[in-house]
């Protein structure tokens, strides 16, 4: 599904007397969560993806792309305990588990080197970045762990906002945009 990110008005929930904090719903999708955390940094011109299968195995859940580059938003939703740069712990019923098999991180760094050489073979060069959203491991602890990781979809609008550069072009947009179009479920 595209949609083009835009200022968006939301009407007024209703409220109960006295209730002072709004609580999440269930109705909000992380899409929705998504749009309504990065919807202050990325104005008109950025597309959200989502749900991009590039093949069998690697598939990106959301993909970003405007002025600032291509933006890679992959979730994790395993109960993480511990994500260093060789270890990953995840947390099982009958307690903590190391995982072997996988590692979050470099799963997350070959996905974006596939996604570069998959735009450079199109001829398009531009900046690619990728975060790990780990929403389901609110006790997670980073050990000397050099990637961008955040624990709720809350921190994707700081790290959006510090990347710097050189724009993309909008006809470098629009080629993106078609390209991963045409690799979405």
């Amino acid at each position: 599904m595209l949609q083009v990110m835009t200022t968006k008005i939301v009407p007024p929930k209703e409220r109960r007397l006295f209730s002072l904090r709004r609580t999440m719903t269930n109705e909000e999708t992380d899409l929705e969560l998504i749009c309504n955390h990065i919807r202050h940094v990325c104005r008109y011109d950025w597309m959200l993806f989502e749900q991009i299968q590039l093949d069998a195995q690697m598939g990106i859940d959301f993909a970003l792309i405007g002025p600032k580059g291509l933006f890679l938003i992959l979730v994790n939703e395993e109960p993480a305990v511990l994500l260093s740069d060789r270890a990953y712990h995840v947390e099982q019923m009958t307690g903590i588990q190391k995982v072997e098999t996988h590692h979050p991180v470099t799963d997350a760094q070959n996905m974006t080197k596939a996604v570069r050489t998959l735009l450079k073979a199109e001829g398009i060069v531009i900046p690619v970045q990728s975060m790990l959203v780990f929403k389901n491991a609110p006790k997670l602890r980073l050990s000397r762990v050099k990637f961008s990781i955040g624990h709720t979809f809350a921190s994707l609008k700081p790290w959006i906002a510090q990347r710097q550069g050189t724009p993309v072009t909008e006809k470098e947009r629009k080629q993106v945009a078609y390209l991963l179009t045409s690799y979405q479920k």
